[in-house]
């Protein structure tokens, strides 16, 4: 089984899109993307043998490896079906109870590589179920200069919520923090100060 660290280093990259797809039972749009996220593992080895970035030890390359496949027979898929729930195991049972209560911020990128995020939409009074781990941050804006349109989420956590605060574990965007898949309920729709933002959606966990 990987490390939390492992976990985390590889979520952090490009896996988040492996284990995201995996619980929202994407398979379909997993598979069809899958090269992309081995092509970057590939290309990060590349660059370190290149010396474009400072060399990985045999630990580190071990670990790269472990993530590298060619042909995508139903061993590979197997393969990386068993890594992927080994980290969705290791990011929740990491995560703690929040002592106060949380404004957290996550940016919805609307275009083609998530075909699904053209369908979405919100009332206020609505319930979400979100079946992924959701990516946050404690600071707004975060994601927001992407060249398409998005939804801008504020999400409150109350006391007692459970997060995984990356701060205390691994160093990757400055306060990154991860939610469990929950439930939310939108308790507001503003504009989006943003010209790309099709709407500022308050949120808050239902726990």
């Amino acid at each position: 089984m990987s490390s939390l660290d492992d976990t985390l280093y590889f979520y952090c990259r490009n896996d988040y899109w492996i284990i995201n797809n995996l619980l929202c039972g994407n398979m379909d749009l997993l598979w069809e993307n899958i090269r992309f996220v081995i092509d970057d593992n590939i290309g990060v080895l590349k660059e370190a043998e290149q010396g474009i970035r400072p060399p990985f030890d045999d630990e580190q390359i071990a670990r790269l490896k472990n993530r590298i496949f060619g042909d995508l027979d139903d061993a590979a898929k197997a393969r990386i079906i068993e890594i992927a729930r080994a980290d969705i195991a290791n990011i929740l049972g990491a995560m703690a109870a929040a002592k106060n209560e949380l404004t957290l911020h996550r940016t919805v990128l609307i275009h083609d590589f998530a075909p699904y995020t053209k369908t979405i939409a919100h009332n206020i009074g609505d319930e979400i179920d979100f079946a992924n781990i959701l990516s946050t941050s404690k600071t707004p804006g975060w994601g927001e200069d992407a060249n398409c349109d998005f939804f801008a989420y504020i999400i409150t956590i109350p006391p007692g919520g459970m997060i995984l605060d990356l701060d205390n574990h691994w160093h990757n965007e400055p306060g990154e923090v991860l939610l469990p898949p929950g439930k939310f309920c939108i308790t507001d729709i503003l504009p989006g100060k943003n010209p790309r933002c099709r709407g500022a959606i308050y949120m808050r966990s239902v726990l």
